[in-house]
């Protein structure tokens, strides 16, 4: 009996329920070191930290997607307003929520991806959501070090302070630019890289930064060993 050809699109892919949440990761590689300097860069950043948080909610199960939003309409309201007045009060209180919001968010999605049984596009899209949303997360858990003591990050060679507070010389920029450093750092120290020209100064601030790099590489290690381990299986069962 001839096998049946299933023909799926190439578009498929957009369907799936991370696609929205991983098209709003390119926003910020993309899109915002083109445009970071003026009000531009400042709408970018703050829309993908909205568009992250609203997408990862909607992508998470109906019964969990109320207390996503629950926690994730709070942070962006917060968000706003402190692009609007440049408050380090509103920065504060959004990053505080912010990072109760990602780390729930990251907390099902990984679930969701370890109950996939079989190596799939969506289980691939999963795990490359929650490690983007490790990243956001310490780059909020950055800014709010930053906020409580100014110069537990440095900038540049030779250091200078990262442009956060809103005592800065534009202060409109300040917020979204200061934090979009934090993130480069931490997406680079999740990936182990040395690339990177901010660094990390205070006790607090080079023991995230410790942490981070352990939990970035050991959640690849674990994530290529499962995913090895199930394609692995999955072909000596049909062998």
């Amino acid at each position: 009996m001839p096998r049946r050809v299933v023909h799926v699109s190439p578009l498929a892919w957009v369907r799936l329920r991370y696609s929205a949440l991983l098209g709003v990761q390119l926003l910020v590689f993309l899109v915002y070191p083109f445009v970071i300097d003026g009000p531009a860069g400042v709408a970018v950043m703050g829309l993908f930290i909205t568009g992250t948080l609203m997408a990862a909610a909607l992508s998470l199960e109906a019964t969990s997607r109320g207390r996503a939003l629950l926690l994730a309409v709070p942070t962006v309201l917060a968000l706003w307003v402190a692009i609007a007045t440049t408050s380090d009060q509103a920065l504060r209180f959004a990053c505080v929520v912010g990072i109760v919001c990602v780390s729930y968010q990251i907390s099902k999605i990984l679930w969701h991806v370890l109950q996939i049984e079989r190596v799939s596009l969506e289980k691939v899209q999963g795990s490359l959501a929650v490690f983007f949303l490790l990243g956001l997360n310490w780059a909020l858990i950055y800014t709010v070090l930053e906020l409580q003591r100014a110069g537990s990050f440095a900038l540049g060679d030779p250091p200078q302070r990262i442009p956060l507070l809103a005592t800065a010389t534009d202060a409109h920029a300040t917020h979204m630019l200061g934090f979009s450093h934090l993130l480069f750092h931490s997406y680079m120290t999740l990936c182990a890289t040395t690339y990177g020209g901010v660094a990390a100064l205070t006790p607090p601030a080079l023991a995230m930064t410790a942490l981070e790099t352990l939990v970035g590489q050991i959640y690849l290690a674990v994530l290529v060993a499962q995913l090895m381990g199930l394609h692995l299986a999955f072909h000596g069962s049909r062998a």
